[in-house]
């Protein structure tokens, strides 16, 4: 009975979510199309990276992101290649936001609150940070695109492989602080 029960509250999460993916549609597709006309948009790779403020944050947020992929690209090519196979565009998430990140399917986007990544720490520590957001955030997605979503009932197992990825990257850069940081996320509860 218990087994039934998992498989309609995950039923239900797959319907309600397709729904509200649906029902958001014409919004990202607006979005990305107004990225993709947008001149202020920054680019690497083929991955569009925009902000919607001030003139000067939205060159801070572009470089900033354009730092944390030069650095995946030069660390670790493999996760690099999944950031460009999965993601179109970046663009800041509200700073009232309680997460880093998040990966919204439809359009391929990956939102990052740069002011929870930039918060007390250095510059070098700050890209490092957004590396393993786009490592994890992407990581999401490829997942979703292999048809593999974040349910009730598989939650913990999908964030603690998106956390090891990042991991993973962390190791590679060698900066204990990051490590940390990334490690931190493995202890906590997930929300």
């Amino acid at each position: 009975m218990a087994r039934i029960s998992s498989c309609l509250v995950d039923a239900c999460d797959i319907v309600l979510r397709s729904a509200r993916e649906f029902l958001g549609a014409p919004f990202s597709w607006m979005l990305t199309a107004l990225v993709r006309a947008s001149p202020e948009a920054g680019a690497f790779h083929g991955i569009r990276i925009m902000h919607y403020a001030t003139e000067s944050a939205r060159k801070e947020f572009i470089e900033f992101v354009q730092q944390g992929l030069e650095l995946l690209s030069t660390v670790d090519t493999r996760r690099f290649q999944r950031v460009v196979e999965n993601v179109r565009l970046v663009i800041e998430k509200p700073r009232s936001s309680r997460y880093v990140g998040s990966a919204i399917r439809l359009g391929h986007i990956i939102r990052i609150n740069t002011n929870r990544i930039q918060k007390d720490v250095t510059e070098s520590l700050a890209v490092g940070k957004c590396a393993c957001v786009l490592v994890h955030e992407a990581t999401h997605l490829m997942l979703m695109r292999k048809g593999i979503f974040r349910l009730p009932s598989n939650k913990h197992r999908v964030e603690t492989f998106c956390i090891r990825e990042e991991l993973r990257f962390a190791h590679k850069l060698k900066a204990p602080a990051l490590t940390a940081w990334v490690h931190r996320k493995l202890l906590r509860p997930l929300g």
